[in-house]
């Protein structure tokens, strides 16, 4: 679990599963839906990629503008009933297991002098 960071470091959600590729349009309406209502609480960007390779292997990017909106998710996550759905939905067109990876931004150079 990432702490809360009022510094404003950036944090980014990664989501890979497997949708059958008969159900792809279907999904591709829901995500529509669910990446509005998400990206519709602020702080939170959603994208998806498909693999070239595997036709039918997506992953989601959710990148957050600060820690603290990614705790505010998370919260949300546990208390919001849509939320929930949201989860248990993606859930039913996942074929096997969703993998679930957290991330946090790593400055590489630093800030310029003010």
């Amino acid at each position: 679990m990432f702490e809360p960071d009022d510094g404003g470091r950036r944090a980014l959600v990664t989501l890979t599963y497997r949708v059958d590729v008969a159900r792809r349009e279907e999904f591709l309406v829901f995500l529509r839906e669910t990446f509005e209502f998400l990206e519709g609480q602020g702080g939170v960007h959603v994208s998806l990629y498909e693999s070239v390779d595997e036709p039918g292997l997506f992953q989601e990017v959710i990148f957050y503008d600060t820690v603290s909106a990614y705790a505010s998710d998370q919260v949300r996550l546990g208390r919001d009933p849509t939320m929930k759905a949201i989860v248990d939905r993606r859930g039913s067109f996942a074929d096997g297991k969703v993998e679930t990876r957290r991330l946090l931004w790593v400055e590489v150079f630093p800030p310029p002098p003010r």
